[in-house]
């Protein structure tokens, strides 16, 4: 949850019922975000017309969010330095 509250989303959204799920909690942020995103976009279409394109593009829309939410938190995350090793290069060896 800490994680979550570094990129600001923990305070927005309801805290979880049951365990802590941080994949959970940026599924339900982008489903929200994805739906006023769709309703954004076509602000006037035909109620039939929206429901059966929502059902295609608030999912992928989704899905999209969660991937930006995504490099959010491994931005947020703390990098661990890695030392490559070359083949042949023994000076670089743990």
């Amino acid at each position: 949850m800490e994680v979550l509250k570094a990129i600001g989303l923990y305070v927005q959204v309801q805290p979880p019922s049951g365990p802590e799920d941080a994949e959970l909690v940026l599924w339900e942020e982008a489903r929200e975000w994805a739906e006023m995103e769709f309703k954004r976009l076509r602000p006037s279409i035909e109620p039939l017309t929206a429901y059966t394109l929502g059902e295609i593009e608030i999912p992928a829309l989704a899905q999209e969010r969660m991937e930006e939410l995504r490099e959010q938190l491994r931005g947020n995350e703390p990098r661990m330095l890695h030392r490559h090793h070359r083949v042949g290069d023994d000076s670089q060896l743990w």
